[in-house]
């Protein structure tokens, strides 16, 4: 025998108050909830005659479905604002580390620029002191080398200076 196999009113009526019993002491979980709801649904659709005592049952079984399915939302609706608010603590979270990561490395860009352009103004400072160190009759082809080279570090200081002036 099924538990559908009901035939008059204050069967129904039992049945109703069995289900009204199981959505008091229906757990959280949302599975438990609509199953209790689809048990509801069953119900409306069984109950016979349709009388209009078994129309208002059918109106209270279906309103009960409606209030086991909607605390279900509201547990879901729940969950999803909470993840909601614990990604945008999250995203804040990166975009913290994020600005922090960025001024490091600009700092440390900053750093290896200003080393390079202090380097590059010692080896002008070198060439200089050893151009004007030497004498007309050294070789004349390493005169013009340190010159050379002169042009290409004082251009490549300024090059760098630019660099370390932008970060």
């Amino acid at each position: 025998m099924s538990e559908w196999d009901i035939t008059t009113e204050e069967g129904w009526s039992d049945k109703l108050g069995k289900l009204l019993e199981e959505a008091d002491t229906v757990g959280d979980a949302v599975a438990d909830r609509k199953a209790l709801s689809r048990r509801f649904v069953q119900f409306i659709l069984r109950s016979r005659p349709n009388t209009e005592a078994i129309k208002a049952l059918d109106v209270i079984a279906n309103e009960a479905r409606r209030s086991v399915l909607i605390s279900a939302i509201d547990d879901r609706v729940a969950a999803i604002s909470d993840r909601t608010a614990e990604l945008v603590l999250l995203t804040k979270g990166i975009e913290e580390t994020t600005a922090n990561a960025e001024k490091a490395a600009q700092s440390i860009r900053l750093e290896n620029a200003q080393g390079a352009v202090d380097g590059l103004a010692q080896s002008v400072k070198s060439i200089k002191a050893l151009a004007a160190s030497m004498k007309d009759a050294d070789d004349e082809q390493v005169r013009t080398s340190l010159e050379n080279a002169l042009k290409t570090l004082i251009n490549l200081k300024k090059k760098v200076q630019a660099v370390a002036d932008a970060v």
